[in-house]
């Protein structure tokens, strides 16, 4: 990409500019500034930021956007594991992004948050899958009954709604990222009497008073890929659940533990994959009973390449809304997101990295 024509300053970017660079980029490519705009995905059309009459989208950006575009190159190749105090220092003190209706989503305070929106969608911090969702939600195996509280950890809020369909149980929904919580806190709507959540560590899960008896289920996200003493997530969790009680596990492993080069930013924490071998051992070791260990992989890779494919149309209307300081934090945080998931999507195409959904049920003792 490197070469690329940046716009001038004061003109109007051309239609799909934003949409061009990243389909060059994303495939390997020159970008050629006048090839036309990749179609986006028919199935999940973006709705149209300033729609003419006939339909189409006239996008105007300000002198700031053009200058945030012509960087997309050089933000998009530099290293995706900064320094996390250079990326805190940068986002101390900044005023309010301002992003509008990015992708269906309310604006997003948060410039790694409106991001990752941007790509996934509203309520997403990962590709989202229905199955997946459905998946974990059935397993937890609950007798509905309101007196029941479920814990989830690193939880989108769609899979949080899909949870809260299939019991009327309250949940309490942990979280270890700061700007999660806050995003998942305002999305609740009509489910706020029925979800708490709360920041917390990974490993302790520091709830304070755990309902009587346990937990009746718990459902995690990637929380074994995040957590630094593995053992100890997995006997934490074995205190805070009854007897019995089921644990659903959407998470990463990989042929060895060696963490592949450049697949995950350290925005939120260090991560630290799991062999495969290594993740049911440790449960099975601190009690629970692993009941399946299947893949996911494929089905993460279609949701990931469902997003990536409409996002196209929803770009140019992203850097025209992604204003000031943290407006340019916002598309920093898209790029190394999205550069970090064009090297996850390789590997896991080879196996060498997978998603597994396992299932596991806590056995008798204290």
């Amino acid at each position: 990409m490197a070469g690329a024509a940046a716009p001038s300053h004061g003109k109007p970017a051309a239609k799909g500019q934003f949409a061009k660079r990243f389909s060059a980029w994303w495939e390997g490519r020159e970008y050629s500034e006048g090839e036309e705009p990749p179609a986006a995905e028919a199935a999940t059309p973006a709705p149209p930021a300033h729609p003419d009459a006939d339909g189409a989208v006239s996008v105007h950006l300000s002198e700031a956007a053009q200058d945030n575009i012509s960087a997309f190159d050089a933000i998009a190749t530099q290293d995706v594991h900064a320094p996390k105090d250079v990326r805190a220092n940068l986002a101390q003190d900044l005023p309010p992004l301002q992003l509008g209706r990015t992708a269906g989503s309310e604006p997003a305070g948060h410039p790694r948050i409106a991001a990752l929106e941007a790509i996934w969608g509203a309520g997403l911090f990962v590709p989202g899958d229905p199955r997946i969702d459905m998946e974990l939600a059935e397993a937890l195996d609950l007798v509905v009954a309101t007196r029941k509280t479920i814990l989830t950890l690193g939880v989108n809020l769609p899979t949080l709604e899909a949870i809260s369909d299939v019991t009327s149980a309250r949940l309490l929904a942990l979280d270890w990222r700061e700007p999660c919580v806050a995003r998942v806190q305002a999305g609740l709507g009509r489910l706020m009497n029925r979800i708490s959540v709360k920041l917390s560590d990974i490993e302790r899960m520091n709830i304070g008073v755990a309902p009587e008896g346990g937990f009746a289920g718990f459902v995690s996200v990637d929380a074994f890929t995040y957590a630094d003493y593995k053992p100890g997530l997995v006997s934490q969790a074995f205190k805070l659940l009854r007897p019995g009680a089921v644990w659903a596990i959407l998470d990463y492993v990989g042929e060895t533990e060696a963490l592949p080069a450049g697949a995950f930013a350290s925005a939120w924490a260090q991560p630290q994959v799991c062999g495969h071998r290594t993740l049911p051992r440790l449960l099975i070791e601190g009690g629970f009973e692993v009941m399946s260990d299947d893949t996911a992989t494929e089905r993460l890779l279609g949701a990931a390449n469902r997003a990536v494919r409409s996002l196209p149309a929803r770009l140019d209307d992203f850097a025209a809304h992604a204003q000031g300081a943290k407006g340019a934090l916002a598309l920093r945080e898209l790029a190394w997101e999205l550069q970090t998931w064009r090297t996850r999507m390789r590997i896991l195409g080879t196996r060498a990295l997978e998603a597994r959904l396992i299932i596991a049920r806590r056995g008798p003792g204290v």
